[in-house]
């Protein structure tokens, strides 16, 4: 990071550009649960916290994988054994996602991905296609880094895209539309983010696995 910034600043016009990394400092550690009628609930719902995670690396398929948007790093642990790239903007996600592991980290962008057409058996992106401005861009940019009968394998919590109006086959469409092919699709799954004793955000997912 020190390095980072000595360049950045010996480089006429480059100036800090602030990124909200949007993970938690501990999205597996023990949870405080506040005792009382929501109790049972809480704590049954914090117990599968990983469970979208697991799914996701379960549905990997075989080759070297890509990673895009790590946060901090829940399922590049669970992947890090194989041949991995994690592509992330947020140097500091990165940092954090990889360290101890031998993955290899390339700060990029999803919608422009700084790799090799082909060079991927398997592509994993969990809960970011809905947060980027060109979900479009993105596919198409999977489809060229993935090798031919290679796997993409996404969740989303917006199937919709974010577009007003929209239905949740928009994912599927857009997928299709770029060629590849669904080949599992399995909603209602339960995402669980605490922040604290009494602040927990469930967030209901889809998760999709294509071909291409």
């Amino acid at each position: 990071m020190a390095l980072l910034g000595e360049f950045c600043a010996a480089v006429r016009g480059v100036g800090d550009d602030p990124i909200d990394d949007d993970f938690l400092a501990d999205e597996e550690g023990a949870v405080d649960v506040v005792a009382g009628p929501s109790e049972r609930l809480v704590a049954e719902l914090l117990a599968r916290r990983t469970e979208v995670v697991e799914r996701l690396v379960a549905a990997l398929g075989s080759g070297p994988v890509l990673e895009i948007g790590c946060g901090a790093g829940t399922a590049t642990r669970r992947i890090a054994a194989r041949p991995l790239v994690v592509v992330d903007r947020s140097v500091r996600a990165l940092l954090r996602a990889t360290a101890g592991t031998d993955a290899t980290p390339v700060v990029g962008l999803a919608e422009a991905l700084p790799v090799a057409s082909e060079a991927f058996g398997t592509v994993v992106a969990a809960n970011v296609i809905d947060l980027l401005d060109d979900p479009g861009a993105f596919v198409a940019e999977v489809a060229r880094v993935l090798r031919p009968g290679g796997r993409l394998v996404l969740c989303t919590p917006d199937p919709a895209l974010g577009a007003v109006g929209g239905t949740d086959e928009a994912l599927v469409d857009l997928l299709e539309d770029e060629g590849l092919t669904v080949v599992q699709d399995v909603d209602g799954l339960p995402w669980v983010r605490s922040h604290g004793p009494r602040h927990h955000q469930l967030y209901v997912v889809r998760l999709v696995v294509a071909e291409r």
